[in-house]
């Protein structure tokens, strides 16, 4: 839940709470949304996007031609991860930013550092695909294209193609 829906619900607890987030590579992340949009998605709002996806001549010329700051601000999907942590105010206090890529030993630690029984908690993966490697898919201008419009993920969460 974005950090500002927190506040909206219970501001005067959302100070108390332990706060996390778990970013993803910038361009993993946009490979893995037009796969997923490209099959279908998972809900009505999903349903146009995936239409407008299928319309393209695969995955570079849909970045080439569709990805735009506005496209991008519009669609959950591709919305710049830095959005997810701040509010109205700017950046928020976050207690803790796991990744994608380590997402177990990272839930780990934040269970860990939770009073609770659990030492742990393990993760059932579920909707994972064999794609390959998301660098394979990229042409030196799609790259440069994901890179800019990701600047501030790609610069806040030390991230690199």
């Amino acid at each position: 839940m974005p950090y500002v829906w927190c506040q909206g619900v219970a501001p005067e607890q959302c100070s108390e709470y332990l706060t996390f987030s778990v970013v993803r590579n910038p361009w993993d992340r946009v490979v893995s949304a037009y796969h997923y949009l490209l099959s279908g998605g998972a809900n009505k709002r999903d349903l146009g996007l995936s239409e407008i996806v299928g319309k393209y001549e695969g995955f570079d010329d849909f970045v080439r031609r569709w990805m735009c700051k506005e496209n991008i601000e519009n669609h959950i999907h591709f919305i710049p991860q830095y959005h997810f942590i701040e509010n109205q105010h700017g950046p928020v206090d976050i207690d803790y930013i796991g990744r994608f890529g380590t997402l177990q030993s990272d839930i780990n630690k934040v269970v860990g550092s939770l009073k609770s029984m659990r030492s742990s908690l393990v993760l059932e993966e579920t909707n994972s695909s064999d794609r390959g490697d998301y660098r394979d898919y990229y042409s030196s201008e799609s790259k440069k294209i994901v890179e800019d419009l990701y600047s501030r993920d790609v610069s806040e969460f030390s991230y690199c193609f």
